[in-house]
């Protein structure tokens, strides 16, 4: 095992799709493929959650059995790079109960409809009884992980011998 740490992540980010008078609380897994976290279930709120981001840091494991020839040398060398993978993803979220639009201004457009959505009676709002809303939120989930390899280099001894051999006598030479 290696005694260098590694920086990982997992990255969420969100696209927002709607906003809403109450939390839209949703939880879900990571997936298989991202091990780096100790956390089995993630939670998420779709009012106003953009980014959600995970870091930690793990060691570089690598286990590697190789055989060396009577008469070699080998050096051994462990190289890390850091990598990152970006996956886009979807959830469907399907509402039920009280529903409502509301006209409201946001940046510099003049009026752009939200929707708003409880699950408590308002006023402004009608009931729609057992009547579905179904959003689609989508964004992308990135891994940034490390990926090490390690490289072999063979040498024979005996010429690494001959050129010490050929250093030695000049050496002698000199002190005497």
């Amino acid at each position: 095992m290696s005694s260098v740490r590694a920086p990982i992540a997992a990255i969420w980010n969100f696209f927002p799709a709607f906003m809403s008078e109450f939390p839209l609380m949703t939880s879900t897994e990571p997936p298989k493929v991202y091990k780096g976290s100790q956390e089995r279930i993630y939670e998420f709120d779709f009012n106003d959650t953009l980014k959600l981001e995970r870091k930690g840091n793990t060691y570089h494991i690598r286990n590697k059995t190789f055989t060396v020839k009577p008469g070699k040398e080998v050096e051994v060398t462990e190289t890390v790079r850091e990598t990152t993978k970006v996956r886009p993803f979807f959830v469907n979220i399907t509402l039920v109960g009280y529903f409502g639009i509301k006209l409201s201004t946001r940046g510099d457009e003049p009026g752009s409809y939200v929707f708003c959505v409880t699950g408590l009676p308002c006023a402004h709002l009608k009931k729609t009884g057992a009547d579905e809303m179904t959003f689609e939120v989508i964004g992308t989930f990135e891994e940034h992980y490390p990926v090490s390899a390690i490289t072999l280099t063979t040498q024979r001894l005996k010429r690494r011998i001959k050129r010490m051999l050929r250093w030695l006598p000049t050496q002698k030479s000199n002190f005497i």
